[in-house]
């Protein structure tokens, strides 16, 4: 038989059928040679456990009907083609390699690539940081529900109702900080954001000082914009409010503060205040971008918590189980070769 076979076919045409008599047809073989455990040399791996158990379960069955000498399913004219073997002598080799399966079934290669990787990677567990003893577990569930049945037990209900308004936002940031200084920094971005706050009032406070004392009016600006924003956008509680629109920002950089006309006196008033003026918006500005960036930062805090306490959880679990999931081997046996 040849060393590397590739059989394509799509789903249902039969793959496991000429895998399994591929495998006996090895295992006859060399049963012939006087190997009669040559099927634990044989690999056989699979994607899933279904197929896994499937494939298993077919190499069984077929060596048990050739060792009671019963053809089925035309595997007597399958094997006999591939071995070039009588097939008295099937018979009497399938009887013996199917007594030896039986009295040592955990020696049947017949894996998924998983578990497969896991009998690979447990030869050098201690290499990956991993006890020798370690348990493999595919069903990520089996350990996030544990986890997160912890988590839950640790957090207060206030905790709780905070993280998960704030779940609502965002992407998190994914960085891996512990809780204690999540928590301090969560309370210096509050602080920014309060002080942020506080600026923009004083500014609104300074331009209305700016009007008092040049006796400005609604009416000394073009449709009004600027003071409106001034005396009103400016007291929200919100900070989109606070953002100055586009087009008031084209009319001061387009030096367009008021109407053509205005009484010249009214002119007069509003550009000896302009350059004061434009310096609220600049002053503005700046402090926008702070509060904003503060803002948005404080919006994805909450979920990052959550998450970044989670994953102490899961390591504290799998710690405490000796138990590993197969996504982490890829990071590991790459943390350990690079």
């Amino acid at each position: 038989m040849k060393n590397f076979l590739v059989y394509k076919s799509s789903a249902g045409s039969g793959k496991t059928y000429t895998l399994a008599l591929n495998y006996i047809c090895l295992a006859i073989l060399g049963a012939k040679d006087k190997n009669l455990d040559y099927y634990k040399r044989i690999l056989a791996i699979t994607f899933t456990n279904k197929a896994s158990s499937e494939m298993k379960e077919r190499v069984l069955y077929y060596l048990q009907r050739l060792s009671l000498k019963n053809d089925i399913d035309n595997i007597l004219e399958f094997i006999v083609i591939k071995t070039q073997l009588s097939k008295d002598e099937i018979f009497k080799l399938s009887s013996k390699v199917f007594s030896h399966v039986l009295h040592n079934y955990s020696d049947l290669n017949i894996l998924t690539i998983d578990k497969f990787t896991y009998t690979i990677v447990k030869t050098f567990a201690s290499d990956l940081g991993l006890t020798n003893n370690f348990e493999l577990e595919l069903d990520s569930n089996k350990i996030i529900k544990p986890a997160i049945a912890a988590f839950l037990d640790r957090i207060t209900e206030n905790d709780l109702e905070g993280f998960a308004k704030q779940f609502f936002g965002e992407e998190n940031l994914n960085n891996n900080l512990p809780l204690h200084d999540y928590i301090k920094v969560k309370n210096q971005l509050i602080t920014l954001k309060k002080a942020s706050t506080l600026k923009v009032k004083n500014l609104r406070l300074h331009a209305l000082n700016i009007f008092n004392q040049f006796q400005l009016t609604k009416s000394h600006f073009l449709r009004g914009t600027y003071h409106s924003f001034i005396t009103k956008k400016l007291l929200s509680k919100k900070y989109g409010d606070w953002i100055p629109s586009s087009s008031m920002l084209k009319n001061i950089k387009d030096n367009k503060w008021y109407s053509e006309k205005l009484d010249e006196n009214l002119k007069n008033s509003v550009e000896s205040s302009k350059s004061a003026l434009i310096k609220i918006i600049d002053d503005l500005i700046q402090v926008l971008k702070e509060h904003i960036s503060v803002y948005e930062v404080l919006k994805k805090i909450y979920p990052n918590i959550v998450i970044n306490e989670l994953k102490t959880e899961i390591q504290r679990f799998k710690k405490q189980e000796n138990i590993e999931h197969i996504s982490e081997f890829n990071k590991r046996i790459h943390k350990l070769i690079t």
